[in-house]
């Protein structure tokens, strides 16, 4: 189940006709840069069995999307991208649904969700790769940790917070 976190709109980066942009990462923020690297390979390594197992093979070039290709250009370039975008479940797969992941702390990741807002974006679509587990720590710390970080960023320019 995907989580909606809203934090305003963004006046600066936005036009009043312009609807709100959605990026859907997966963070994991499971205790700390080595916690998360742990587990970026538990995952990985989940995957992978399930590919063998089930025989799924990500698609070939000629059917991936055009939002696909992008993705997998990006992680072409390495495992993790920018600050904290982990793709090695996109090159698994072809990009296939939701197959990135922003990984670190709480921190880390609300600070990432800080970057995106001042590129504009003002809603973030959440998922975890363990869905209920990882809601409730989104609900604990980084759910709340973005939000104060994004009043923070509309204070300082002047903006009341929603």
């Amino acid at each position: 189940m995907p989580i909606r976190l809203r934090c305003g709109a963004n006046p600066m980066h936005r036009s009043a006709t312009s609807p709100p942009a959605c990026v859907p990462p997966l963070p994991d923020t499971a205790g700390g840069r080595r916690a998360s690297a742990c587990r970026c390979v538990q995952i990985l390594a989940r995957a992978t069995a399930l590919q063998d197992k089930t025989g799924y093979r990500k698609p070939a070039d000629g059917h991936a999307t055009a939002g696909a290709r992008r993705l997998l250009s990006l992680a072409e370039q390495g495992t993790r991208i920018d600050k904290r975008l982990w793709t090695e479940i996109a090159k698994l797969t072809g990009a296939n649904s939701n197959t990135t992941a922003l990984v670190g702390t709480p921190e880390q990741v609300a600070e990432v969700f800080g970057d995106y807002y001042d590129l504009g974006i003002s809603h973030f679509l959440i998922r975890g790769f363990d869905p209920l587990i990882d809601a409730i720590e989104y609900g604990r710390e980084l759910i709340p940790l973005t939000r104060r970080l994004i009043a923070d960023r509309q204070s300082a320019h002047g903006v009341a917070a929603q």
